[in-house]
């Protein structure tokens, strides 16, 4: 608190902007004041994306964001046995890796003809594919779950070509959705992000996006690393200095 303090920066917490006046240059909170902009950089984030899985809001199944989520999670895999990933990329196979140590049987569930497709080429995937089954993940490859089974709590998960498999914890990674309806009601350009250019500026000017909500060159990476670098290149364009994101 005192370095915010000590360089002028004033934090809000638990609060919501409820509205943007891109020509007005202010935003609308959720307690109703209303705060005027210079520049505005929209770095709020995105939330795990649900695929259209019938029955996916009961309870055991889980999308992993936050910290709590993890909690939350491994709360769950100390009174289950049997589990199931639904996505073979990157954190859907990290969330695996972690939930084999909490329980006795496991599954991953990957559309795609192989694992890791956007990251590795098929001996890659091939030989990740063993090591998994060295340590007993079953991996299902070029298939879908189509609904959860269970009425209050998950009891397994119904594939596209009828497989059922029984599970009692279901971790959907399926990739992000940006929170793009902050935009709603402005002139603020977006796809499945919101668009932005190699400063990070959007369409509107003095607004620019970086991290997870943005989208740029039509890619949403939703990874750390390059959230970071958006977000100094959005910084300093904003302060009146100049960047790229590269």
């Amino acid at each position: 608190t005192e370095w915010y303090q000590e360089n002028n920066i004033l934090i809000s917490l638990s609060t919501e902007i409820k509205k943007i006046e891109t020509e007005a240059h202010n935003v609308t909170l959720d307690n109703g004041i209303v705060k005027q902009y210079d520049k505005l950089i929209l770095a709020n984030g995105a939330r795990g994306f649900i695929p259209p899985i019938h029955n996916a809001a009961i309870n055991g199944v889980f999308v992993l964001r936050s910290r709590e989520d993890a909690e939350n999670i491994k709360n769950y895999a100390m009174k289950s046995k049997k589990a199931v990933v639904i996505g073979g990329g990157v954190l859907g196979l990290e969330a695996a890796w972690e939930l084999k140590k909490l329980v006795q049987h496991l599954e991953i569930i990957e559309a795609e003809k192989r694992i890791l497709p956007r990251q590795l080429d098929n001996q890659g995937s091939i030989l990740l594919e063993k090591i998994l089954q060295r340590e007993n993940v079953i991996v299902r490859k070029n298939c879908f779950v189509k609904s959860i089974i269970g009425e209050t709590e998950v009891k397994g998960v119904q594939l596209n070509d009828g497989t059922i498999i029984d599970a009692e914890l279901v971790i959907i990674s399926a990739g992000i959705k940006p929170n793009i309806e902050i935009t709603a009601g402005t002139e603020i350009k977006v796809n499945r992000g919101i668009i932005v250019d190699r400063k990070m500026k959007t369409n509107v000017e003095d607004v620019y996006a970086c991290g997870d909500v943005a989208e740029y060159e039509g890619v949403i990476l939703g990874l750390w690393a390059p959230a970071v670098d958006q977000g100094k290149t959005a910084g300093i364009n904003a302060a009146g200095g100049e960047a790229e994101y590269q």
